[in-house]
């Protein structure tokens, strides 16, 4: 009540008077006895009592009237007289104003002095009595006061004592009843008026001892059943204020027992009742407690409010005590009072639902119960907020203390918290293990009881009750308080965790409306859906205090995992094992295990992933404890095999899988042990049954190939393997332990191609059943997995289906990964763990994995699912060997072979680049290439083509492009392009399914050949893995599968020591026949469905990958016969008619068949030159063809029976680059470096071929050249320079053989010097010298000293000639001469001698002149001497030690080791104009200036008459990766030096004067070097294993590097075992290197060793960026030893060439057109004859005759 109503003074106890009742709020009694709207009296009382009595209807106005009369006239009527009107008036059946009047009349007589006996009193009560059944609102008030007036005393009761209080709850009652349904203010009123009488009556009656205990008794319960009807009725709707007829019954006032915001009849009737108990609980009978504290707890129940947050210090400011506060006091009362422990008893008890034997109601039980909650709730709150005072105190009194010690000022409220906490009280309230046990027997029953939804808020109160202790021990924590005081933490967690975790039970059974169960999220971004809900989100959400609960909050939430939502359930796997719940020796860690495992829904993919993170964790924790291991993967397994029999693993399959292949791996090795702790059992989890579960499930496929395929509906049926496991047609053979003893042992029965019959049941069930028989039977099949320790194990007997049923569902079925694939990832997993483990090697470990590859090969072949069939090759092309044969595999083979990445993209199969790539590729390809539909452009005998002239030269581009793009239509149309083709189900980079951790890891016992059979050692069965692919690449149906095998088979063949062994040799000649048979009939890949290839892919598209396995096996021509080596050259010249891609492919490959297979080449030459004449190309093409022509021109055994024809078709592919080049029309999207080094290209093939040809044959292939180079220049004014340059080279060279510069001779330098002295120069020698420009040549003929002796000299671009000339006109002595001639005929004689020699002609003694003669009279011998002394060399003549024989020094030794042969033309025309034709009077111009001409012939002779290109050569050891580390190497391995010898020729530096050394100085780089020459160029090798290392330079090695680091082309031989990288040498001219290594990795030994010195080698090629493709590398070669010096020496000279035109293009961004050395000659040379005038400016005139030629006739001038 308020504070108001409870001040109000009231008479005691012992007084009769029963004072003045609270009618009206804050106004007089005064006022009641006369109204301001009473009308003014006019009638005696005499008059009105006549108008009122009986039997006169009553009137209103009189009533009233004669209510006021009796206050303002005298005397009053007797009581007779007023007793029927009273009765009249008063009856239930007038109108309520009338009874309202009749009671207002009664109250003034009363009032107005009038005697009344008792007998009057009691007439009057009677009629009270008689009205006491009806109710109305206008009246409740005016009856009251009558009463009040009638009886203003308990004396004036007596009699009546037990009729009044009866007549009084009554009243009360029908108010109660009213305010119930109403709800307003007035009868609120009416309430607590009525109220305050009848408390006031009972009172007093029963202190006078008036009434009887019963009686009292009856008003307590007359007060329970008000407030139980107030508790079940409904609350009432608000009524508006009606006018009264009187103001004494009007009243605004709100009630003070209640907020006036509050309409709640319940609160008001509790506080009414309240006020009733409040008055008599001191006098309260023990009795009545059992009927009391229930109805105390369900009117708490009614009005309770939600409670604060616990808090140490009290509200600021006080409020008046709710009606909640008042229950919690009164039973507080109860529970310390003298009935303390009935009362206690009671609470519990009513902390449980009552006995299904009571008629106690459902939700007054929930009452009950919810109301003694609150109550426990808010006595331990009290407790905990008096501990959070007392730490206050404590935290405030120390930092406030002054500095004597004393506390500072502490707040008074928070201090009383404190001391009752210091008090004893605060350790005997919360004894958590009694508390927790009745609340677990709370929780517990009310889980049980079939209540409605309603009970519900029992379990928020014990929630909320969990949450108040939480947050007291979390701050407690947090201020890093001591329990202390008997309050234990331990106890208080584990009464908190077993009330939570017996709460789950109950959280448990709540569903949705659709049976779903409901949500309970942790996260505060997502409301709960209730109360409960969201306390219990706070507990479970909350971070773990410094005592943990038990059990532990993970756990409990782990039980009602299901109701949580997945992103909250991720993270209970981490919680369990953080408190280490998940791990021994924690009791029950396995049953969390199977609470996880069994809340491993699909519906929370969050969490299963987070479950099998743990478990993986902990299964690498206890891996090597096998007590603790074994029986979790057992109860993984059991459950497992649940989730596979229902067809439900979901996207736990990897994981799980993954785990169980583990478990397979570290059982085979504890299974083979000698000790056994723990001896298996027949009902134990085997390796057997894992492998079959294994293998079954592999041979499933529900994902048709598709990367996101919807799940399957749980009614579907399984389909079975497709790999059956015991076919029972097949022979039981050996146990597969047995090691393979001979690779030549013929293939087991069950390899043999027949087909199974369709058997069996297609349920997966039928395998889980025979799953759980698997004991009992000794039965092994050929595919038995091999025992290691369980023998009784038999595998189960499904039968293969030939297709999965279609996936029902549609696309928005949920998608779920492959079981097959999952499967099949695992077994390719153990076989990486089986075949590559670090742990030292079990034999019966190499066995099972030799099993498990047999069962990987047969899944590639039968399993349904494209996927698993790819995922199998995905492991098995990453095998590798060592050069020792053992096995291995390789993590990523894309990151270090670029051929996969080439080939990938071919297919469109780079991540991240558009699927559309290859199509327009593809479509540029045809765009460039002439369609083969066209005629063939062929050559005339006499060199014209069948098209010629200008004009039809236009005509022919025109047709030709009408019948490229007829000829596509007509010959072959093109395929419907896929609009929608399959998932690619692999990309480069590589993803794959299974575990690459012991990738790179070289097996210890699994090998590919073993030639000392039988070892140790277990033989990988490479033949049959062959023979698989042999068969996919035969009849494959998938692209995906066959794709992959394609892209990926030749980088796999390159390992050659992979393939070892006689029947890997039959195997792979199986695979030649089939790849030639499927190109050249086109068989390969038919068998692709039309719809299944992607984008514009076709048979063709497969067809040309097959050409890359092709080039590889040209490493293995040694094992075929020659028949099979012709048919390979057969195929790659028949790819020469296919698209750009396949054109370039065959190109390489036959370039290295010239070296690998030379007799297949000889024979197929003059066709493959003939279809590379027809091929009209772009640059790109080009290049490569130009490149197969010059390596093919070094070798010229191979071209040695080649026939005017097979010239002219040579001429022809480098003739029609040319003239392709100079068409206006052509496009020009190619990079102007390689257009600039195709160029190049031809014009050095024309020359080098046309060096090849016979002196003889040279001057027929003339006119055919000729017309071709005008054809190449058709369209221009004149010739271009580099045509001029090719006219002036077959100048030189159709009537000669001779060099391009002179040498010298022991002839031109004694007919150089004059006679006598030695000490003149050169030119003295000369008597006279006079120089003609003659078209584009300097002519420079010299009169020499010695008599008759000419020196003729032509420097012409191609190179410089000259002529010694003996004029046979001056006789040898002349008649009479006294100096005759005497050295000139031995001179001519030694003319073939170098000066040098001369030493090895005549001895020092013949040569010198005798002692005794001096120096100024030397005769004709010391003249000798003179000229014939050479120079002095170095004495050291010691050689390089790795190679031996003969070392080049001096001159250029080709004029040494080849025949010169001339033809008489040749001098002609040397001394002729020619080229330069277009002067019709071929005269020269005599030069007289002498000073330009000796300019001119300096720059010309500083111009070298050949190439010269620079080369670096780099030798990688074992191990090193930095630059200084290589170029610290001074030797190499066995092999690298053989290849040196094979690559050049020895060179001595110093004293060299005709080959360029690149720089080499002698003193700072060595003696020696490598260099190769011909007629056209020249190669120096900067050689570092052969330059010294000097000590100053240690660091940087900056010696070797300032010559290697700014060669363009380096040649790099790598023994290092890693790939080297471009950048390994910092340097700007980073342009090209040439890696040589082995195909095969070794150890450090293999590579000093000699025994592999005669293998093949791994050649690549690694280039700038920007620059295009061309060598005939490719990604890679596999190129033999003896081989290798000529190719990598050809690839380097072409390597030069491309990138100094790379480098003079600034990258290829500046179009700078690049000149050769010939080039620079020829512009040198018509620069300066521009510059002198011609002595014959004008023609003869015919008009004048014969005497016009008078100025022509007189030659003086120019001669």
């Amino acid at each position: 009540m308020s504070s108001h109503h409870n001040s109000r003074p009231r008479p005691r106890s012992y007084t009769s008077s029963l004072g003045a009742f609270p009618w009206r709020r804050n106004k007089p009694d005064a006022a009641l006895a006369s109204s301001p709207a009473a009308p003014v009296q006019t009638l005696p009382i005499d008059t009105l009592l006549q108008a009122l009595s009986p039997p006169t209807a009553p009137s209103l106005s009189h009533a009233r009237s004669l209510a006021a009369a009796f206050t303002t006239q005298t005397p009053a009527p007797s009581s007779s007289a007023i007793a029927p009107i009273f009765a009249n008036l008063c009856r239930v059946d007038q109108p309520p104003a009338i009874q309202a009047a009749g009671f207002d009349l009664l109250a003034a007589y009363c009032a107005c002095g009038a005697f009344l006996a008792t007998s009057d009193r009691l007439t009057f009560f009677d009629v009270f009595r008689e009205t006491a059944s009806a109710w109305a609102l206008e009246v409740w008030e005016p009856r009251a006061k009558a009463l009040n007036a009638l009886l203003p005393s308990v004396d004036d009761a007596v009699g009546i004592e037990k009729a009044l209080l009866a007549m009084l709850t009554g009243w009360v009652g029908q108010a109660a009843d009213g305010l119930c349904t109403s709800g307003d203010d007035e009868t609120e009123r009416a309430v607590e008026v009525l109220n305050e009488v009848l408390t006031v009556w009972s009172e007093k009656l029963e202190v006078l001892g008036r009434i009887s205990e019963d009686e009292v008794l009856s008003v307590f319960e007359f007060y329970r059943s008000l407030v139980d009807r107030a508790l079940t009725s409904p609350k009432p709707e608000p009524s508006p204020i009606r006018h009264r007829r009187h103001p004494s019954s009007i009243s605004n006032v709100p009630s003070p027992l209640r907020p006036p915001a509050s309409r709640n009849h319940v609160h008001f009737i509790s506080a009414v009742y309240l006020d009733f108990l409040e008055s008599r609980i001191t006098r309260l009978p023990p009795s009545f407690l059992p009927q009391l504290m229930p109805l105390l707890f369900r009117v708490l129940a009614a009005v309770m409010s939600p409670l604060a947050a616990l808090s140490a210090r009290p509200p600021a400011t006080p409020i008046d005590p709710p009606t909640e506060l008042r229950v919690i006091k009164i039973v507080a009362a109860f529970l310390k009072g003298p009935y303390s422990i009935t009362s206690l008893i009671l609470l519990r008890q009513l902390l449980l639902p009552s006995p299904s034997s009571s008629n106690i109601d459902v939700a007054t039980q929930i009452a009950t119960s919810l109301g003694a909650l609150r109550t426990l709730r808010v006595q331990i709150r009290r407790v905990l907020e008096d501990r959070m005072a007392m730490r206050v105190v404590q935290r405030d009194t120390a930092a406030s203390a002054t500095h004597a010690g004393t506390p500072g000022d502490v707040d008074a409220p928070l201090l009383e918290r404190a001391q009752r906490a210091w008090g004893k009280d605060g350790a005997d309230v919360w004894d958590a293990r009694k508390v927790g046990v009745f609340l677990v027997r709370a929780v517990r029953a009310w889980t049980a009881c079939p209540a409605p939804a309603e009970k519900e808020r029992v379990f928020e109160e014990v929630a909320a009750l969990l949450k108040d202790v939480l947050q007291e021990m979390d701050e407690r924590v947090q201020d890093g308080g001591e329990t202390g005081n008997g309050f234990n933490d331990h106890d208080t967690a584990a009464a908190v965790g077993r009330v939570l975790f017996e709460m789950t039970n109950y959280v448990k059974t709540l569903k949705n409306d659709d049976g779903t169960p409901m949500n309970l999220s942790l996260s505060p971004a997502h409301p709960a859906p209730n109360p409960l809900f969201r306390t219990l989100a706070f507990l479970f959400s909350r971070t773990q205090t410094k005592v943990p609960l038990s059990p532990p909050l993970p756990l409990s939430l782990l039980a009602i995992a299901s109701h949580v939502p997945d992103a909250d359930a991720a993270g209970l796997p981490a919680q369990l094992a953080a408190a280490h719940q998940l791990m021994p020796p924690t009791p029950g860690w396995l049953a969390t295990w199977e609470l996880l495992f069994a809340c491993n829904i699909p519906a929370k993919p969050a969490m299963r992933r987070a479950v099998h993170v743990q478990l993986a964790s902990v299964y690498e924790k206890v891996k090597d404890v096998r007590s603790c291991r074994r029986p979790l993967v057992e109860l993984l397994f059991e459950f497992w095999m649940q989730r596979v029999e229902r067809a439900e693993e979901g996207e736990d399959a990897p994981a799980v899988w993954g785990l169980l292949a583990d478990e397979v791996a570290l059982r085979s090795t504890e299974e083979d042990s000698s000790v056994d702790d723990i001896p298996p059992t027949t009902s134990e989890l085997t390796v057997h049954k894992i492998m079959v579960a294994m293998m079954s499930v592999s041979g499933y496929c529900d994902c048709d190939g598709e990367l996101d395929a919807p799940a399957k509906p749980a009614n579907t049926a399984p389909v079975s393997p497709s790999v059956p496991l015991t076919p029972s047609n097949t022979a039981g053979v050996g146990s597969p332990i047995a090691t393979r003893t001979s690779q030549d042992s013929p293939p087991a029965p069950g390899k043999e191609k027949e087909k199974e019959k369709e058997a069996g049941s297609n349920n997966m069930q039928q395998i889980m059943s025979s799953l759980r028989t698997l004991t009992g039977s000794r039965h092994q099949s050929q595919t038995q997995v091999p025992q290691l320790s369980s023998s009784s194990d038999e595998s189960p007997t499904p039968r293969a289906e030939a297709s999965s049923p279609p996936l029902p569902g549609g696309s928005n079925a949920p998608c779920v990964p492959c079981r097959g694939l999952t499967a099949a990832s695992a077994l390719l997993g153990m076989f990486a763990q089986l075949a590559f483990a670090d742990y030292v090697m079990m034999p019966s470990q190499a066995r099972l994995a030799l099993f498990v590859s047999e069962r990987l090969l047969k899944l590639l072949r039968t399993a349904p699912c494209p996927r698993v069939r790819v995922a199998i090759l995905q492991l098995l092309m990453r095998l590798r060997a060592d050069r020792d044969h053992r096995a291995f595999l390789v993590r990523a083979p894309a990151e270090h072979e670029q051929q996969i990445y080439t080939l990938a993209r071919l297919v469109g199969r780079l991540r991240g680049v558009p699927s559309t790539a290859q199509s327009d590729e593809a479509a540029r390809n045809d765009e460039i290439f002439a369609d083969r539909a066209r005629a063939r452009q062929t050559f005339e005998r006499n060199g014209r083509r069948t098209s010629s002239g200008r004009g039809s030269r236009t005509s022919v581009t025109e047709s030709r492009s009408r019948s490229r793009a007829a000829g596509r239509a007509a010959v072959q149309p093109m395929a419907p392009i896929n609009t929608k083709p399959r998932d690619a189900l692999w990309g480069i980079p590589d993803i794959v399914p299974f575990s690459l951790e012991n990738a790179e890891k070289g097996s210890r016992l699994l090998v590919t050949y073993d030639p000392q059979m039988p070892s140790d050692g277990v033989v990988l069965p490479v033949s049959d893995y062959m023979d698989v692919l042999v068969e996919l690449l035969k009849a494959e149906r998938d692209w995906e599968v066959l794709s992959y095998l394609l892209v990926h088979l030749p980088v796999q063949l390159a390992n050659k020591h992979f393939w070892c062994g006689p029947r890997s040799r039959e195997a792979i000649a199986g695979l030649l026949v089939e790849l030639c048979k499927g190109v050249l009939d086109g068989t390969l890949g038919r068998y692709v469905p039309q719809d299944e290839w992607p984008g514009s892919l076709k048979t063709r598209d497969a067809q040309s990958l097959a050409y890359h396995t092709l080039t590889v096996l040209i490493s293995y021509q040694t094992i075929f016969d020659a028949p099979k080596r012709h048919v390979l050259v057969e195929v790659f010249q028949a790819g020469l008619g296919g698209r750009g891609e396949t054109v370039i492919v065959c190109t390489h490959a036959l370039t290295l068949c010239l070296f690998e297979m030379e007799t297949s080449m000889v024979k197929a030459l003059p066709h493959i030159l003939q279809k590379l004449a027809q091929i009209v190309s772009n640059p790109s093409i080009a290049v490569h063809m130009l490149t197969f022509l010059c390596i093919l021109n070094s070798l010229p055994h191979m071209y040695a029976n080649f026939t005017e024809e097979d010239f002219k078709f040579v001429f022809a592919v480098a003739l029609q680059y040319l003239q392709h080049h100079s068409r206006a029309e052509t496009p020009r999207e190619e990079p102007f470096s390689l257009s600039q080094h195709v160029r190049v290209m031809s014009y050095s093939v024309l020359y080098i071929w046309f060096l090849a040809l016979k002196l003889a044959d040279r001057p027929r292939h003339i006119k055919f050249i000729a017309r071709q180079l005008l054809l190449a220049n058709e369209g221009r004014d004149d010739i271009d320079e580099p045509t001029e340059v090719c006219f002036d080279f077959l100048a030189r060279y159709t009537y000669a053989t001779a060099d391009p510069k002179p040498a010298p001779s022991l002839l031109g330098d004694i007919l150089a010097r004059p006679t006598g002295g030695g000490g003149e120069t050169h030119l003295e020698g000369v008597v006279q010298e006079k120089t003609w420009v003659v078209g584009y040549s300097i002519i420079t003929v010299r009169l020499l000293a010695k008599a008759g002796w000419l020196e003729v000299t032509t420097r012409r671009a191609s190179g410089t000639t000259k002529f010694l000339l003996k004029s046979e006109n001056i006789p040898l002595v002349d008649l009479g001469d006294v100096n005759p001639d005497m050295f000139t005929i031995p001179a001519s004689l030694m003319m073939d001698k170098d000066p040098r020699a001369l030493g090895a002609i005549l001895t020092p003694s013949e040569i010198s002149p005798p002692p005794d003669i001096p120096p100024s009279k030397v005769d004709q011998n010391g003249e000798l001497l003179e000229l014939f002394e050479t120079p002095e060399e170095d004495g050291d003549e010691s050689r390089p030690d790795p190679v031996t024989g003969y070392v080049w020094s001096g001159s250029a030794p080709s004029q040494r080791r080849k025949r010169v042969d001339m033809d008489p033309a040749f001098f002609p025309l040397q001394m002729s104009a020619y080229p330069d034709i277009r002067r019709q009077i071929h005269r020269g111009k005599i030069v007289r200036d002498t000073q330009m001409l000796g300019s001119t012939i300096r720059t010309l002779d500083r111009i070298a008459v050949i190439d010269t290109h620079k080369v670096g050569i780099l030798y990688v050891a074992p191990g090193q990766k930095n630059e200084v580390e290589i170029l610290s190497n001074t030797r190499g391995s066995p092999a690298y030096t053989r290849f040196l010898a094979g690559l050049g020729r020895l060179i001595k530096i110093r004293g060299q004067l005709d080959v360029s050394l690149g720089g080499l100085d002698p003193d700072e780089d060595g003696e020696y070097a490598y260099a190769w020459w011909d007629d056209t160029g020249q190669v120096l090798y900067h050689t570092a294993t052969m330059m010294p290392n000097h000590a100053s330079d240690e660091e940087h090695r900056t010696f070797k590097k300032r010559h290697i680091g700014n060669d363009h082309v380096r040649i790099v031989w790598n023994d290092a075992g890693l790939p080297y990288r471009f950048d390994t040498l910092k340097t700007d001219f980073q342009f090209v290197n040439i890696v040589i290594e082995p195909h095969s990795r070794g150890a450090i030994a293999a590579y000093s060793d000699n025994a592999h010195e005669h293998e093949y080698f791994k050649l690549s090629l690694q280039c700038a960026e920007g620059m295009s493709a061309f060598a005939p590398v490719g990604d890679f070669k596999i190129v033999s030893a003896r081989s290798l010096g000529v190719l990598v020496r050809q690839l380097s000279l072409v390597a030069d060439w491309y990138a100094s035109i790379f480098k003079d293009t600034e990258r290829d961004t500046k179009r700078n057109e690049i000149v050769t050395n010939w080039r620079a000659r020829l512009e040198t040379i018509k620069k300066f004859a521009n510059s002198i005038a011609s002595p014959f400016e004008h023609l003869p005139d015919e008009e004048q005759g014969i005497m016009g030629q008078e100025s022509f006739r007189d030659f003086t001038p120019g001669y």
